[in-house]
């Protein structure tokens, strides 16, 4: 089987990280440019130097994946979070039932899968600010949850205009259900030439 294989996590100042990796050519073909890289930026107040390898691991297996099971090729990372790594199986299911008529290919490899513990009590969530997004977020409402969006997902990371509107947005909303909000911006969709897959 062939690997996307995850060579390196360089975190870099400002909160940014690299993620550098190699893959066949018959997933390279699907990139808007053959030597890109995943980026991902969070907020400068998180000390992503304390963040275990297993943890950072997790977002490079999870932009990958989608494209990596449509075209039968696997994932390989040093060290995989537990708990991700155990859901990993659910998310499978998921796809299946939702794809029956697809053959998807899960597989990922890794040389060592840590348990990764966490002391808060701070609840989160993923918030596009959409239908299912608003409805997930209904159902946590009084958990007062950390609202997060991914500045790259919907909408272009370079798109600032847009991110203004968004941005006013999550101040109205968070104003009014008494929580707050963070942004972090990835390159996540755009380093594939979506029309292409």
């Amino acid at each position: 089987m062939q690997y996307i294989k995850l060579t390196n996590i360089n975190i870099l100042g400002g909160g940014k990280i690299e993620y550098m990796f190699d893959a066949p050519s018959t997933f390279k073909k699907y990139l808007k440019g053959q030597d890109q890289c995943l980026f991902i930026k969070y907020p400068q107040e998180y000390d992503i130097t304390k963040v275990p390898v297993a943890i950072l691991s997790v977002p490079f297996v999870a932009s990958m994946l989608s494209v990596s099971m449509l075209l039968n090729i696997g994932i390989k990372v040093e060290e995989l979070d537990k708990t991700f790594a155990e859901s990993l199986t659910n998310i499978q299911k998921a796809y299946k039932k939702m794809y029956p008529y697809l053959r998807l290919n899960f597989s990922i490899s890794t040389n060592k899968i840590v348990e990764c513990q966490h002391s808060t009590q701070e609840k989160s969530i993923f918030f596009t600010g959409g239908m299912d997004a608003t409805s997930a977020l209904i159902e946590v409402l009084n958990d007062k949850p950390l609202l997060i969006n991914i500045w790259g997902g919907d909408i272009s990371s370079t798109d600032n205009d847009s991110f203004i509107g968004l941005k006013r947005y999550f101040d109205r909303i968070t104003d009014i259900l008494n929580t707050r909000y963070i942004f972090i911006q990835s390159n996540c969709r755009e380093i594939f030439n979506e029309q292409k897959i």
